[in-house]
This record gives structure tokens, C-alpha cells and sequence, in this order.
């Protein structure tokens, strides 16, 4: 479940880098993740959830880049 929950992400993400979050459907989204819209909606409940959990990974990973040059 994690993983398809994060391939989600990954598609998501793909397509916000390409063009702007207003643009991106949550079709397109299901699409580029190859899976259907009901299984994406499974996992995140709107567009907009799935945009702020690639904010926290971004988040989560600025901070472990930051530990690890501490270190």
C-alpha cells in the first residue's frame, strides 16, 4: 500500500514539475501513475493532499541532508 501511494507521488510530482498545479488533473494523475481514479482517491482524498505530502518529503529530506552534512 505505501508503495502505490508513493508512485502516486512520483507521478504527481512528474507532472507539477512539467506544468503548474492549477493545470494538473487528478486524472492525469491516476494516468501517469497507471492506476485508476478510484485508487488514487483510496489513497489521498484531493489534488491538493497529494501536493502537500510532496511538500513534506521535500521537507523531510532538506532536514536528513542537513543532518547528515552535521555529521
Amino acid at each position: 500500500m505505501l508503495q502505490r501511494r508513493q508512485e502516486i507521488i512520483d507521478a504527481a510530482a512528474t507532472l507539477f514539475t512539467s506544468r503548474s498545479y492549477e493545470s494538473v488533473t487528478i486524472d492525469e494523475i491516476a494516468e501517469e501513475a497507471d492506476i485508476s481514479r478510484a485508487t488514487l482517491y483510496y489513497h489521498f482524498d484531493s489534488k491538493e493532499s497529494i501536493y502537500f505530502e510532496i511538500g513534506v518529503q521535500f521537507i523531510t529530506g532538506l532536514k536528513e541532508k542537513q543532518l547528515e552534512d552535521i555529521d
